[in-house]
């Protein structure tokens, strides 16, 4: 059974499939979807090598060039995602941009997403989306899937959908219903 915030990212259909997908969305509870393919998974410890890093966005070939830290404040490659078991995978990347919805520590965040709503997906530092200090990742995500008139992330829950080979292939609204995620991410699925 879904909980109450996992619902807020994707349909219950999805949520219970046992196939790979990952994906991204940005805002106060920012939570990515990545679609993975089954493989051992790579280090998270930032030592493989592979990537840009977060030097320059621009020259990044897809999501798994990036790097971010978790909520514990530990380096995540985003290539872990890559070779990850099976099914859907979210990182949730907390953002206090938005009316100052999220304004708590990571540990209150991470408190509160695990007792509240007994959220099991990956729970990230929080980051800025929008402006000078946005996270290269975001920057990335926002270039590859423009917005509506413009390309700034406009409120909580926007998401991206990524594919298997980390690239950006849809963007949703924060009032997208997560259901009319569904036939894109069952594409990707097949």
């Amino acid at each position: 059974m879904l909980n109450n915030l996992s619902q807020r990212f994707l349909p219950t259909a999805i949520h219970n499939s046992k196939r790979a997908v990952l994906g991204l969305t940005a805002a106060s509870f920012v939570a990515y979807f990545y679609h993975s393919s089954p493989a051992q998974m790579a280090s998270a410890t930032g030592e493989s090598g592979e990537g840009i890093g977060n030097q320059d966005w621009k020259k990044a070939k897809n999501v798994y060039d990036f790097t971010a830290n978790d909520i514990d404040k530990n380096l995540v490659q985003m290539s872990q995602y890559k070779h990850s078991e099976a099914g859907l995978r979210i990182a949730a990347f907390p953002c206090n941009q938005f009316g100052g919805q999220e304004p708590g520590t990571n540990e209150e965040i991470k408190k509160f997403a695990r007792e509240k709503y007994n959220a099991t997906f990956d729970l990230f530092d929080k980051i800025d989306v929008n402006g000078k200090h946005a996270h290269p990742l975001f920057e990335y995500l926002k270039h590859k899937q423009s917005g509506f008139l413009i390309n700034a992330i406009k409120w909580n829950f926007t998401k991206f959908l990524v594919d298997r080979e980390g690239i950006p292939v849809k963007r949703f609204g924060p009032t997208d219903d997560p259901n009319t995620m569904e036939d894109d991410i069952l594409k990707l699925l097949k």
